[in-house]
């Protein structure tokens, strides 16, 4: 499968549990349902720096994308046994490597190790 298709796949994942699309503004309370974990980890996540709230937002909200972000932190702290910020740490690599990715495909080159 291709990198478009598991972003698309995704994307509609989102659309479908949540009914709105990623770049919804959404609270904590709801980030924190929609990523099945407790409003306190998803405050301290966020206060790592996971997501970035929505400029100007008082009371802040943040992109309805940041509850996969926040489900994906707490999988790889769990799975890894990492804390708050190295797990917040993996998420940030983790996106920085698919974003790198993203970039050569465009350039119709392939990703290291995929030949």
């Amino acid at each position: 499968m291709s990198e478009r298709s598991i972003t698309r796949v995704q994307v509609e994942l989102v659309t479908w549990r949540t009914g709105g699309a990623p770049e919804d503004p959404v609270g904590l309370d709801e980030i924190a349902e929609e990523a099945g974990v407790p409003a306190t980890i998803v405050k301290e996540l966020l206060a790592l720096g996971l997501a970035e709230p929505v400029a100007g937002s008082d009371p802040p909200v943040w992109p309805r994308r940041a509850a996969e972000d926040v489900a994906r932190c707490v999988r790889l702290a769990r799975d890894l046994d990492l804390n708050g910020p190295g797990s917040v740490l993996a998420c940030e690599l983790l996106a920085r490597i698919a974003e790198l990715e993203h970039q050569l495909a465009r350039l119709g080159r392939p990703p290291p190790g995929s030949a």
